[in-house]
Order: structure tokens, then C-alpha cells, then sequence
């Protein structure tokens, strides 16, 4: 099993960079995922910077319509 570890990244103190406006709203945190495929974790560049994107799985989420 391989272990993935996402952090919050920074704009090197340039006001306006995309990173350095995300890391004023939420400068901290870790996401975490274990993966069984070295195919997929081979798909990762260690440094390299990704984005996340949290979409509700389906239409009938709490809270949509």
C-alpha cells in the first residue's frame, strides 16, 4: 500500500497568486489517501502541485435539490 499526503501550498508571498488567496482562507490541513494501485500513485510527481475538487456524488445529496 502506498500513502498519498496532500498539504495546502503558498504563493511565495506574491498578494496575487491563486496559493497565496487559498492559503489566506485555509492555511492548514493534510489530506491523506492510501492507495493499492502503484499504477495510479505513479501518476503523482512528488512537489508537484494539484488541484482537489469535492463534488457531491449524485442528485440526491443532503442539501441539494
Amino acid at each position: 500500500m502506498h500513502t498519498l499526503v496532500l498539504n495546502p501550498v503558498y504563493g511565495n508571498g506574491d498578494p496575487d497568486h491563486e496559493n497565496t488567496k487559498f492559503w489566506d482562507a485555509s492555511p492548514g490541513g493534510e489530506l491523506k489517501l492510501n492507495c493499492v494501485n502503484a499504477a495510479a500513485v505513479g501518476q503523482f510527481v512528488l512537489g508537484a502541485e494539484y488541484y482537489v475538487d469535492f463534488t457531491p456524488a449524485g442528485g440526491d445529496a443532503p442539501g441539494r435539490a
